[in-house]
């Protein structure tokens, strides 16, 4: 399909996120959020054939439900499973996404691979974690601001799939109190779609009317929703979040069962 390119040069205004990578090869810019400005990538290729197919073949065997330990009352529908490997096994990858994002392998979480089968899904949500400020760690000592939380998602389609499985994002009507699509993203090989979770601006300044922003604890922009449709097609994708720059995720919720679940499958992928 063909995405909207609109002029990177204007994501650089965006203030509430460290800035990405404008000169990585193939960036695109097809979205910004009427609200904050956040931008919505995609890169083309961003892994290619024989990577992606890597990483979809450690997606088989032993794979955990998506939805184990959601604790919120009202949870997304959420029924894939996934795997989660030890960050030794993706050093390349690791060092793609740090330039890409201008972060560091010690502000990313560990890889997340997930396979949809038929009519499964992971409907309307958001992506910030719901985790106490005490347990983040700091990388240079600083005390963190209340708000910090996930700051970017990047997800990477690991097969192109002929029907069903698109990833459709939403805003966030505050007078109907509803939700519309803005827009769709079809799952192709190789294809990576990276966008701002929650506002962790760079200066610590955030907005003067903070009315318009959902959950003032994290901040998230209400057009940052999205959901994968339910899938047709067996789909496979690459999930990593990565918090802001002075957050040692490494070291953070050691003891959570989100970090202990990642474990060696085989040697390293890339």
């Amino acid at each position: 399909p063909d995405y909207p390119a609109l002029p990177l040069k204007n994501t650089s205004l965006y203030k509430y996120g460290t800035q990405v990578n404008l000169k990585y090869p193939g960036l695109q810019c097809i979205f910004e959020s009427p609200c904050s400005g956040a931008p919505v990538f995609i890169i083309p290729n961003f892994l290619s054939a024989e990577e992606c197919d890597r990483f979809q073949a450690r997606c088989s065997g032993e794979l955990r439900p998506s939805d184990h330990g959601q604790v919120s009352k009202n949870p997304a529908t959420r029924n894939s499973r996934h795997v989660r490997v030890v960050k030794e096994e993706t050093a390349t990858f690791h060092a793609r996404v740090a330039d890409l994002t201008n972060h560091r392998v010690e502000n990313m979480e560990t890889v997340k691979l997930v396979r949809y089968q038929k009519d499964e899904e992971f409907s309307l949500h958001m992506d910030p974690q719901a985790t106490p400020i005490d347990d983040m760690a700091s990388l240079d000592g600083r005390p963190l601001p209340d708000y910090v939380n996930r700051e970017l998602t990047l997800f990477v389609y690991l097969n192109t799939v002929a029907e069903g499985g698109e990833t459709a994002f939403f805003g966030w009507d505050p007078d109907s109190k509803t939700y519309f699509e803005t827009f769709r993203v079809r799952p192709e090989r190789g294809l990576a779609v990276l966008f701002y979770v929650s506002l962790q601006p760079p200066s610590g300044e955030l907005p003067s009317d903070l009315s318009g922003y959902m959950d003032r604890q994290c901040l998230r922009d209400r057009y940052s929703a999205h959901e994968g449709r339910p899938a047709v097609d067996d789909k496979y994708l690459l999930a990593q979040w990565i918090w802001p720059v002075n957050v040692n995720r490494d070291e953070s919720l050691r003891d959570r069962e989100v970090s202990l679940e990642a474990r060696t499958t085989g040697g390293p992928i890339m």
